[in-house]
């Protein structure tokens, strides 16, 4: 009668590997898919931080600038004043450039 533990009765191995070694080698493999996958998890949290320090950057940027470019605003008065939007080809410009703005015009 075969006893426990001495090989008799229990499935053949396939891989000809002795069962401690066989779980060191299943712990291997599980511990090198924890450490890749913690890897990658760090990678994506690098660039989420990255994103979040770019994007506080722009905020700072636009808080900063000035609501009104006084330089246009004074362009603009004093075209108004000589009449350069009261000409044609200046009003077919604007309106081509608003059909633009809008996708309506390539």
């Amino acid at each position: 009668m075969p006893r426990i533990g001495d090989g008799h009765g229990q499935p053949e191995n396939a891989g000809g590997i002795r069962r401690g070694e066989q779980r060191r080698a299943e712990r291997t493999s599980t511990e090198r898919s924890k450490t890749d996958s913690a890897a990658r998890g760090a990678d994506a949290s690098d660039q989420v931080s990255d994103m979040r320090a770019r994007q506080a950057r722009l905020v700072e940027a636009a808080k900063n600038a000035p609501d009104v470019r006084a330089d246009r605003v004074a362009q603009a008065r004093a075209r108004i004043q000589e009449g350069f939007y009261e000409k044609p080809e200046t009003r077919s410009a604007i309106a081509d450039r608003m059909l633009q703005s809008f996708g309506l015009k390539d």
